[in-house]
């Protein structure tokens, strides 16, 4: 009796989700950047972006390591199918696989944002630091140094 009420619970819980979802944002999907750790507020600077992108970059080395585990896996079981004789854990790993690919191929692009993002990051710091440089010297040559009024004031 007490055996069949713990299966009841337990079975409960599960159809209501209330065990492991006490965070909806902590699943990790392949479409939600988020789930992995990946937030494009956070970086600021060109070098916050090329950091970004190699910690990602490492993150593909991880996941297409795992998948190549996966397809050996699978592999196997296609080497010896007695091991799984109704393809369950074939189809699993499978699909798995195919999961992983998608995720690394949205890893991929978010890699190449970060780069582009870095790029034209320094390019804009540079015409920045390229326009101080005019206005410097156009300044010391005028050899005024005056701030000039705005143009919203009115003569009277």
């Amino acid at each position: 009796m007490k055996y069949r009420m713990i299966v009841v619970v337990t079975i409960f819980c599960f159809l209501f989700g209330w065990v492991g979802a006490s965070n909806a944002n902590t699943a990790i999907s392949p479409m939600n950047p988020d789930s992995i750790g990946l937030h494009f507020n956070t970086a600021k600077t060109a070098e916050d972006h090329l950091t970004k992108a190699q910690n990602l970059e490492k993150e593909i080395e991880r996941l297409e390591a795992q998948v190549s585990e996966l397809k050996q896996d699978v592999a196997r079981y296609n080497e010896k199918p007695y091991l799984d004789t109704k393809g369950f854990r074939r189809n699993g790993l499978k699909l798995l696989i195919g999961t992983s690919e998608k995720k690394i191929s949205n890893i991929r692009k978010i890699v190449a944002w970060h780069r582009t993002e870095a790029t034209r990051l320094t390019q804009v710091e540079k015409g920045a630091l390229e326009n101080t440089s005019d206005f410097e010297a156009t300044s010391s040559t005028s050899g005024d140094h005056s701030p000039s009024p705005p143009h919203h004031e009115s003569v009277s």
